[in-house]
């Protein structure tokens, strides 16, 4: 928004008579009537001045003159434009501005006119505007608040406000505060009084001192540095540092020196109190307490077959998955069973056979190849039968030779001779016959 200001010279008119009328009044003070007046101000014994001044001013919007309250800066400049600020900056809060016009009281400090032309640049907020805005050009001060640099120049009648008496000093007075004004003294310690001092002590911060000959008292500094001054307890650091009791910014809140992170990167950090196994997680506009791995962005484990999930730990169930065979048997045991645990049961092994090399040791009685149940047994070469003991109640009968041969049921203790003889009978027969055909035809 463009803002303009026109400044009325009112305040130089104002101020001009408040200065003549107290260098008149104190050049009346103690003067014979038509006395001709010393060159330059008589000392002043009456109320100092100070270094405030009125300051008034014109303030348009958009052309229009404005009427509201304004929060107001002003800076004190060596330059019309850029060039260096003199003094701190001072902010009025809540300027009362009617029809555009606004009067208010500025005070830069008594030693910021010291000849030098000096500008003021002015910066408004009105109504609803977000910040500053800096009015062009800056404002030429007229001579006003020169004045007080022309009476304080010849002859300063206070020092911070506080008067200082027209006595003259002897030598090595010091100014001295005597409760209404600084006045020159003899510099001592205590209360005005005679005697030599005895002894100089160090206090509080301070080391040193003695009651004989040439004393000196240290500082003494805590922390660390290289500094060789000391500062007041109560100073204020410039921007570079931090002070005590001053608000936190950025990813920190509250105040120093204890602040608290209500941040990270800039993203709000929730104050609530979190859980046991909770993390912080993005809910879309702030970290806020939550548990891990469940809800928006995260995901839901269950075990499946198999599996136990304990909180968030995966185990084999081992009543439904068997595990990996952890044991072993020795010699002559073999395993019997696998338990679920992986561990083996061992059992020893079964010496009742007979070996491929032959056995020892045997009893016909209790050791023999065979059957115990009504079964044949069967000894087969090339996997054909070869021998077989059929089984009969009276007495076992013996087959041998052609797989096809057999001996009936009712025949018992035999063996397959006849059936054996018959087919050699028939063979021969078969040859007899073919040898005599091969007669017949040779003839």
């Amino acid at each position: 928004m463009k803002r303009n200001v026109a400044v009325s010279g009112l305040s130089s008119v104002l101020a001009c008579v408040v200065l003549l009328m107290i260098a008149a009044s104190a050049g009346a003070q103690g003067q014979p009537a038509g006395t001709p007046h010393p060159i330059g101000p008589a000392p002043l014994t009456g109320t100092p001045i100070s270094s405030t001044f009125t300051y008034q001013g014109q303030l348009n919007s958009n052309g229009n003159a404005v009427t509201g309250l304004c929060n107001l800066q002003f800076g004190l400049w060596d330059a019309a434009s850029i060039g260096a600020q003199v003094g701190l900056t001072q902010t009025l809060n809540a300027v009362t501005v009617s029809n555009g016009q606004f009067n208010v009281l500025l005070d830069f400090g008594p030693t910021v006119f010291n000849g030098d032309a000096r500008w003021l640049q002015l910066a408004v907020q009105c109504g609803g505007d977000i910040g500053f805005t800096a009015l062009n050009p800056r404002q030429a001060l007229t001579p006003t608040p020169y004045a007080v640099y022309a009476t304080d120049s010849h002859s300063a009648a206070a020092l911070q406000s506080r008067a200082v008496a027209a006595l003259a000093p002897t030598l090595n007075q010091v100014l001295k505060w005597n409760g209404l004004a600084w006045s020159p003294s003899a510099d001592e310690v205590g209360q005005p009084g005679a005697g030599d001092i005895s002894g100089v002590y160090a206090g509080a911060g301070l080391s040193g001192g003695g009651a004989t000959g040439e004393v000196t008292l240290t500082v003494g500094f805590g922390g660390t540095g290289s500094a060789s001054t000391a500062a007041r307890s109560d100073h204020n650091h410039d921007t570079t540092y931090i002070n005590e009791g001053q608000a936190a910014a950025g990813d920190l809140g509250g105040t120093y020196p204890n602040p608290s992170v209500s941040g990270l990167q800039g993203r709000s950090v929730s104050s609530a109190a979190p859980t046991t196994g909770q993390v912080l997680k993005w809910n879309g506009s702030a970290w806020v307490p939550d548990v891990d791995n469940t809800g928006s962005g995260g995901g839901t484990y269950s075990n499946g077959f198999g599996l136990n999930l304990v909180g968030n730990v995966f185990s084999v169930l081992t009543s439904t998955v068997q595990a990996r065979v952890s044991g072993a048997c020795g010699a002559g045991f073999a395993m019997n069973a696998i338990n679920i645990d992986g561990s083996v049961t061992c059992g020893q092994l079964n010496t009742n056979f007979w070996g491929l090399a032959g056995s020892a040791g045997t009893n016909p009685v209790t050791n023999f190849l065979g059957t115990t149940d009504n079964v044949s047994l069967t000894l087969r070469v090339n996997n054909t039968a070869a021998l077989r003991i059929i089984p009969n109640a009276t007495s076992p009968n013996l087959i041998g030779g052609y797989s096809g041969n057999f001996i009936s049921a009712t025949v018992a203790g035999m063996r397959d001779r006849r059936r054996r003889r018959q087919r050699l009978s028939q063979s021969r027969a078969s040859e007899l016959r073919l040898h005599r055909r091969g007669r017949k035809q040779h003839r």
